[in-house]
């Protein structure tokens, strides 16, 4: 849960795990473009792609917790 503490509660809301931050694509952009404002350093990125239908979601790993 400490990396989805560091992101907005609506933005955490779209993640489909509740441990770590998992995106749709989308959403993972907005997470970038806001911890890029907010100076939140990304130390690493796994980019998984799970497909569900028509949906592809990308998990965006590693975000400091510091």
């Amino acid at each position: 849960m400490p990396q989805l503490e560091k992101i907005p509660a609506a933005l955490a809301a779209l993640s489909i795990s509740r441990r770590e931050i998992v995106f749709p694509f989308d959403a993972a952009l907005e997470c970038i473009d806001y911890c890029e404002r907010h100076r939140i350093p990304i130390y690493g990125w796994e980019g998984s792609v799970l497909t569900v239908g028509e949906f592809a979601v990308f998990n965006a790993n590693a975000l400091t917790t510091r």
